[in-house]
């Protein structure tokens, strides 16, 4: 039987290369280590040099300014797809795998070629416990969470679908990435994952947890470099136009009454609380509302101007 081909792991870096070192040096503990395409999001230092020193053939791409994570992320698979990948592993910097990790993706594309993968996730901290093993949806406004947090690992050796997977470790084949098509670069980040999961699912596409396959994740390290506010607005802009996006006409329609109600309620606080103004959370979320209004995506211009 021929050699399964490695997958190209596809690795965002932005401003953290001790963290993607790291990542990369677990990456090359396998056998044999896989493909790797760091994207550089628009960092402040040249990481190649110490990228390099743990991981010799590393492909590294640099973008000239921060695009986010989902433009990372295509970045990195249009390179990959060009020099010609058939299966692509996207992984957060602040992530690292075991020895067999690409490996159980592997078999479990063997048997779900047309899949959404996903690993079971640990906290880098305390392996024993599960972070994620894949993620519960609930519309019309996609309140969703991670099965399993905080639990033993051992409750959760049973691969099965899920309705989504977070983006800080995706597998699929190439076929199902170009059918699916890139990530949305306009959400700029968070909430890319999610979206790509649903629109699988309405593709017929399923989105499944791969028991066997551990990943350590040192939760949030890279997000929690972003302001607090801006962490804010990303999710909540983004909930919204995730939401109206993947909603039934009817449900649009019903949607919007209490879309207009939280509008007035910030309306009634900006007239009649001048203080709240000033308040950066308040901010945020003023912000992030009235941008889905106006159809306004990409990075939040107030964080950047």
């Amino acid at each position: 039987m021929p050699p399964m081909p490695q997958p190209a792991v596809v690795v965002v870096n932005w401003n953290d290369a001790a963290r993607t070192a790291r990542c990369l040096r677990s990456l090359a503990a396998g056998d044999p280590p896989p493909r790797v395409y760091v994207v550089d999001n628009g960092s402040a230092e040249d990481p190649a040099e110490l990228l390099r020193a743990e991981l010799a053939s590393v492909r590294l791409i640099r973008l000239s300014v921060n695009r986010g994570y989902a433009a990372g992320c295509n970045a990195g698979a249009a390179v990959a797809l060009e020099e010609g990948a058939n299966q692509l592993l996207f992984l957060n910097n602040d992530t690292e795998v075991e020895p067999t990790t690409v490996m159980a993706l592997q078999n479990a594309s063997s048997r779900h070629p047309d899949a959404i993968l996903g690993p079971t996730i640990v906290f880098a901290a305390d392996p024993g416990h599960v972070w994620s093993a894949g993620g519960v949806v609930r519309r019309p406004w996609m309140v969703n969470w991670h099965l399993g947090q905080g639990e033993p690992i051992n409750r959760h050796r049973e691969s099965h679908r899920i309705d989504w997977t977070t983006g800080c470790a995706m597998f699929v084949t190439a076929g199902t990435y170009r059918r699916l098509g890139p990530f949305d670069e306009s959400l700029f980040i968070y909430l890319e994952d999610l979206d790509w999961c649903l629109r699988a699912s309405r593709l017929g596409i399923e989105t499944r947890l791969v028991a066997d396959a551990i990943l350590r994740h040192e939760v949030s390290a890279t997000t929690s470099r972003l302001p607090t506010p801006a962490v804010l607005y990303y999710g909540c802009r983004n909930t919204y136009r995730i939401a109206f996006r993947h909603a039934t006409t009817l449900r649009r329609l019903a949607m919007l009454p209490p879309l207009a109600v939280t509008v007035a309620k910030l309306a009634i606080r900006h007239a009649f609380w001048p203080a709240r103004r000033g308040d950066a959370h308040y901010r945020a979320r003023t912000f992030a509302i009235l941008d889905f209004i106006r159809g306004r995506t990409g990075p939040w211009l107030a964080a950047v101007q």
